[in-house]
């Protein structure tokens, strides 16, 4: 399965860039001292069907299989790491 990374700003939960390796996103948060989530996301997979697909979660109430539920749906599972902006540029995992 394909992956990218996506960096999500922390404040804005905006999506700040989308890279092909973990290096690469890194290297523009570092640069730019983003606060910010970096995530792995798989491709052409929604992480709603992913998370079940992969056996970590299954929908018990009809009410977690609305759009509404679908649309917000994220996952601890997904690889993912903080960084806060500081003078050394430190990662908190």
């Amino acid at each position: 399965m394909q992956f990218i990374w996506i960096i999500q700003a922390n404040k804005s939960r905006n999506i700040v860039g989308c890279f092909e390796t973990q290096q690469a996103a890194e290297a523009f948060i570092h640069l730019h001292k983003i606060p910010c989530m970096l995530q792995k996301i798989p491709v052409n997979i929604a992480i709603y069907d992913w998370v079940i697909q992969q056996g970590f979660w299954q929908p018990k109430y009809e009410s977690q299989k609305t759009t509404p539920f679908i649309a917000q749906f994220n996952s601890a599972y997904l690889q993912h790491e903080h960084y806060y902006s500081s003078e050394n540029d430190s990662k908190n995992e």
